[in-house]
């Protein structure tokens, strides 16, 4: 049974109402990916046409703390199970960048970050025992790409070095509304109208 739960709003006092389960509903809704990590658990020795091990517990836990870490920092993934009893968890980024990280049967990771789609990529950096806080500066220098991709066009360039804060896209002027300031660097025009 649901139930109702009524308070005012603040705009014109007016009533509003939701409903407390469906609210708690969407809350406890399960992630999809970590139902994958757990369902791997179900394997069976040999799922792999006769081969494959299933994760241990070890690193079915260990797999689902590397996938928060992604998930928190925003990041696509997907996840599959590895013949040798161990997880990948696929991290994937702008412009064809992507971070796999392998949980391997002795609970060890290993990273390969990557550029490019299946056979055709460049491996730009591979960690074989890799740390829970080289995992994070992977994933976070992968979701800085996201953002930049996402909100900026590029980086302001002062005196030959590169600054941290990025420039969002300047739309083009027109006649009726040119551009008073081109960059962040220039001095604003005095007035745009004079009276």
């Amino acid at each position: 049974m649901e139930t109702e739960s009524s308070t005012w709003g603040i705009i014109n006092a007016a009533p509003f109402s939701f409903k407390i389960n469906s609210c708690l509903d969407s809350l406890l809704k399960q992630d999809p990916i970590e139902e994958k990590i757990e369902k791997m658990a179900e394997l069976k020795p040999g799922w792999h046409f006769g081969e494959g091990n299933p994760p241990s517990k070890q690193v079915i836990k260990q797999a689902q703390r590397v996938y928060r870490t992604g998930r928190n920092l925003m990041l696509e993934a997907d996840v599959f199970p590895a013949i040798d009893g161990g997880i990948v968890i696929v991290f994937y980024g702008a412009n064809e960048y992507s971070v796999e990280i392998e949980i391997n049967a002795y609970n060890n990771f290993c990273v390969s970050y990557e550029k490019g789609y299946g056979f055709n990529y460049k491996q730009i950096k591979y960690i074989e025992k890799a740390t829970m806080e080289d995992i994070r500066g992977i994933c976070q220098t992968l979701s800085l790409l996201n953002l930049s991709d996402s909100f900026t066009q590029n980086f302001l360039i002062q005196g030959g070095g590169v600054s941290s804060v990025p420039v969002s896209v300047i739309p083009q002027a027109t006649e009726e509304f040119p551009l008073l300031i081109e960059t962040a660097s220039d001095k604003p025009v005095s007035h745009y109208v004079s009276i």
